[in-house]
């Protein structure tokens, strides 16, 4: 049994554990938020022969454990371009049918799904960016208040680290980041931290 992790850029912060395994599906062209997800899916035990590169040629497998870190990109490009009059429906939209899609996976794949929490606000914006940030940060915690509310309705494991490396106005903090956008894999309290949490997860749900 290994654990994996497997999504958008955020899932780059365990590309240097030694436990964890990580896929940024991006060097594949794989979805990378929720929409593409949802409509175009992945093929889970391919992911690692998509990606074939590094450590990352290796194959989720019958009995793994994944974690998935999608809705990010959502929230942070298009919440606000295609449902800000109606983001909280937008929003719960998305992830029913990321739940439904993350469940369906569980029995075809025989794998143990792992929602993670949506990150919160970077310390540096760019063009691709919509909404304000209090608009944006307003959306984060939506989104990972109904996340938990889902997983703990639907019997899916939620990993949220939001509250340690969020600050009081729902910014990435300074300390946790190289790059003001992404957790610093190579800050050693996150990593012992993070990998020890996720780890003692799934041995308790074994």
């Amino acid at each position: 049994m290994n654990i994996f992790a497997i999504g958008d850029s955020h899932s780059i912060f365990f590309w240097n554990s030694k436990i964890i395994k990580e896929h940024w599906v991006s060097f594949a062209g794989l979805p990378l938020t929720w929409y593409q997800l949802v409509n175009r899916g992945l093929d889970i035990y391919n992911v690692g022969t998509k990606l074939g590169n590094g450590h990352e040629k290796y194959n989720i497998k019958s009995g793994d454990y994944v974690l998935f870190c999608y809705g990010w990109n959502d929230i942070q490009k298009n919440i606000y371009k295609y449902a800000k009059n109606n983001y909280k429906s937008e929003l719960e939209r998305l992830i029913n049918k990321y739940g439904e899609i993350l469940k369906n996976y569980k029995n075809k794949y025989n794998i143990t799904p792992i929602i993670q929490n949506i990150m919160p606000n970077p310390l540096k914006e760019n063009r691709s960016i919509n909404g304000n940030a209090d608009v944006r940060n307003m959306y984060i915690k939506y989104a990972n208040q109904y996340l938990s509310k889902y997983c703990k309705d639907n019997n899916i494991l939620f990993f949220n680290v939001y509250d340690l490396v969020a600050d009081e106005n729902g910014y990435l903090k300074n300390i946790y980041t190289k790059d003001n956008i992404h957790l610093d894999y190579d800050n050693m309290f996150l990593r012992k931290t993070i990998d020890i949490k996720l780890i003692n997860m799934v041995n308790q749900h074994i």
